[in-house]
C-alpha cells in the first residue's frame, strides 16, 4: 500500500488557499520560410488585407459622419441664436407705422422705412386718399421724415391729416 502524501502543514510549510499554478506556455515555432514575409516588408497581422481595408473604410466613414453631424448641429445652433437675437427687433419693427408720399399721395405703411440689401421692411397698410397738398402743416415734416408711430398714434394721425 502506498503512503499518503504529507500535508504541507504537517511538513511545516504554508500554502495559500485557492491558488493554482499557471500552466507553462510553449513557445511558438517561427514561421516557415515559405510563410515568412519578404525582407523589408511590413509585418502583417492575422487579418486579411481586405478585412483591414474594410475596417479602415468603416472608421473613415464613421469619422466623416460624426464630423458632418457635428457641423450640422453647430450650424443649426448658430441659426437659432441669430433668430433668437433678431426676433425682438422684428416684433418691434412690425408694430410700427409711418407715413410717406408716393406719387403725390399719402400712404400709411406698417413696418420700418428701410430696405437693407434691397429687402423692404414694410408693407402698405392704408391709403387715406389724401394728396400731398391737402396735408396740414404740422404733419408734413413727420410724413417726409417717416416718423414712427404705434398703431393707436397712426390712427389718430390719419384722422387729423387733412382737417
Amino acid at each position: 500500500e502506498r503512503a499518503a502524501p504529507e500535508e504541507p502543514a504537517a511538513r511545516g510549510e504554508r500554502r495559500s488557499e485557492g491558488t493554482r499554478e499557471m500552466p507553462a506556455v510553449a513557445p511558438t515555432d517561427p514561421p516557415s520560410p515559405s510563410r515568412r514575409p519578404p525582407a523589408g516588408a511590413a509585418p502583417t497581422s492575422s487579418r486579411s488585407d481586405g478585412a483591414q481595408r474594410a475596417a479602415r473604410r468603416k472608421r473613415r466613414r464613421s469619422g466623416t459622419f460624426g464630423k458632418t453631424l457635428g457641423r450640422l448641429v453647430r450650424g443649426l445652433a448658430v441659426i437659432l441664436v441669430i433668430l433668437a437675437a433678431l426676433t425682438p427687433a422684428y416684433l418691434w419693427g412690425s408694430s410700427r407705422y409711418f407715413f410717406a408720399f408716393e406719387g403725390g399721395e399719402v400712404v400709411a405703411y406698417r413696418g420700418l422705412p428701410y430696405a437693407p440689401l434691397g429687402v423692404e421692411l414694410n408693407r402698405e397698410w392704408q391709403r387715406p386718399g389724401l394728396r400731398e397738398s391737402e396735408i396740414k402743416e404740422p404733419y408734413e415734416e413727420p410724413v417726409e421724415n417717416h416718423k414712427l408711430y404705434t398703431r393707436g398714434q397712426a390712427e389718430k394721425v390719419l384722422e387729423n391729416l387733412g382737417r
